[in-house]
């Protein structure tokens, strides 16, 4: 009976990470972009706010969410 590689444990551990990180990092964008959908749909329903002038920051939000997702996607994949 022989010993189980290191490596190979190690190679599954490091999967088993990059997945975890990865859904973090997906629902922390979905969440964020959520509560910004919200947020747009209270100040145009509640507020009556004009649609183009809350959509602003809306697509801020859509736009920094973005790019964190593909920095952070590209520092996951790295490791």
């Amino acid at each position: 009976m022989g010993f189980p590689d290191p490596e190979t444990e190690l190679a599954v551990l490091k999967d088993k990470e990059r997945t975890s990180a990865f859904i973090r990092l997906l629902v922390t964008v979905l969440l964020i972009d959520a509560v910004a959908i919200a947020g747009y749909l209270v100040l145009v329903y509640q507020f009556g706010w004009d649609g183009m002038t809350a959509f602003i920051p809306l697509l801020v939000t859509a736009i920094i969410t973005g790019a964190y997702y593909q920095a952070k996607n590209r520092e996951i994949r790295q490791r």
